[in-house]
């Protein structure tokens, strides 16, 4: 798959993100105070399918898929922590959140040596 097609479906999807994003407070399910936090969220999840993308297709001089899944979960988790700070909820899940974010990497870091 080229870059380009890569590009454009991101595009697009980040366009359906900014949607859902903007529906979701619009239905008052969360709060419009939630709404960046909540398309943190759902952009780091594309990312992190941007890399099972990236290992299918690699690409000469682009980021390498465990960079991409990297940034992936941070944005993820960033958004997450946001998301529960708007919320008030106690600081044992921003923890276990972060917690989540290392074991995660750390798994993506011993798969990528094996």
């Amino acid at each position: 798959m080229s870059s380009e097609r890569i590009g454009l479906a991101s595009y697009g999807v980040a366009l359906i993100f900014l949607a859902i994003s903007l529906i979701l407070p619009a239905a008052q399910i969360i709060a419009w105070n939630e709404f960046p936090a909540a398309l943190l969220v759902f952009l780091g999840v594309w990312m992190m399918v941007l890399a099972a993308i990236k290992l299918k297709y690699p690409q000469k001089y682009a980021r390498s898929p465990f960079s991409t899944f990297g940034c992936g979960m941070l944005t993820t988790t960033v958004g997450s922590l946001w998301f529960l700070n708007i919320r008030g909820m106690p600081l044992v899940y921003s923890v276990a959140a972060i917690a989540a974010l290392l074991g995660s990497l750390a798994i993506a870091a011993a798969l990528k040596r094996g």
